[in-house]
């Protein structure tokens, strides 16, 4: 978390705005997206508690001019 705040720090001091963004399973499992069996495939269900507790670490361990501009929580595993 210390790596966290201090990149949030770094970005408001050099005037930039963070958007924090999930890519969802990206090199966890080798066919995920495989396209030529897109029907075939598996894809486990995504556990929200790690990105939960950041948010929520976010909101009460950093001040709120520093907090991200946006959470992107839309990737689809799909490609859509």
């Amino acid at each position: 978390m210390a790596r966290w705040k201090e990149a949030l720090t770094f970005a408001h001091k050099n005037g930039l705005q963070v958007v924090f963004n999930l890519n969802l399973l990206h090199g966890r499992y080798d066919d995920y997206s495989n396209p030529s069996k897109p029907h075939d495939r598996v894809i486990p269900q995504w556990d929200s508690s790690e990105a939960r507790a950041l948010m929520e670490w976010t909101v009460q361990n950093i001040e709120e001019e520093l907090w991200p501009a946006a959470f992107g929580l839309g990737n689809e595993l799909n490609g859509r």
